[in-house]
């Protein structure tokens, strides 16, 4: 956007002093006229420049020095876009997907669940995230359903002790815990597997002998008794 002329001026002032030929390109454009470059030339003869170069932008499919205008489209009327972020897991039938997303960046006011499985229960799951989804739009504090999810237990994902959670529900509460209590900020990652313990000593539960709740060898304690 410099103009034209103070580009002149500045090649006349070295030109004093070289006896060869001295040039700068003056880059202008797209708008540029036949005029426009016409009174260029003029001008550097003037002041007795020995060469100038000019150039309008666009001249050429391709170009070192180019100017870009935004592409970003809005968009359109009634679409809604959400920051939110893709977790994958192991759950007790193989890998689950979840995806949870929010208002905002903030992540404190989630808006909607949504829950894929590569095996296992995928109606149930895509069910669950749908219902999820529906309870957080009506209002339903996010802490409650996630108190809710945490209560169920899966055989399946009990006896897996790759599985994130006791069950798809506990892994999709997980999710959704993470997402409130700002876990990706702080860049934590879960690296182990975490089994289910017993209520009374919190040690390892065992499902050796078929109970689906679990036994605990260390103070005897039973789901199933």
């Amino acid at each position: 956007n410099i103009d034209p002329i103070w580009h002149l001026k500045h090649q006349a002032t070295w030109q004093k002093y070289v006896d060869n030929a001295v040039s700068k390109t003056i880059n202008l454009p797209n708008s540029a006229t036949e005029d426009d470059i016409r009174n260029i030339y003029l001008q550097a003869y003037g002041m007795k420049c020995k060469g100038v170069t000019v150039y309008r932008d666009g001249s050429k499919s391709k170009q070192v020095l180019t100017t870009t205008k935004s592409t970003a489209l809005p968009l359109p009327k009634g679409v809604t876009r959400r920051p939110g972020h893709i977790y994958s897991l192991q759950s007790g039938c193989g890998k689950i997907y979840v995806i949870v997303d929010a208002k905002d960046d903030n992540y404190t006011d989630l808006r909607e669940v949504f829950v894929l499985t590569a095996g296992g229960c995928a109606a149930n799951n895509e069910s669950t995230g749908r219902l999820i989804s529906d309870s957080l739009e009506a209002g339903m504090s996010p802490e409650l359903i996630s108190e809710t999810l945490h209560k169920v237990k899966c055989i399946n994902a009990m006896r897996n002790r790759e599985a994130v959670g006791k069950s798809c529900s506990d892994i999709i509460a997980k999710c959704m815990d993470w997402e409130m209590r700002d876990y990706i900020k702080k860049d934590t990652v879960i690296t182990k597997a975490i089994l289910p313990t017993c209520p009374n000593c919190k040690a390892t539960l065992n499902f050796g002998s078929g109970c689906a709740q679990g036994e605990c060898s260390n103070c005897g304690w039973s789901g199933c008794s």
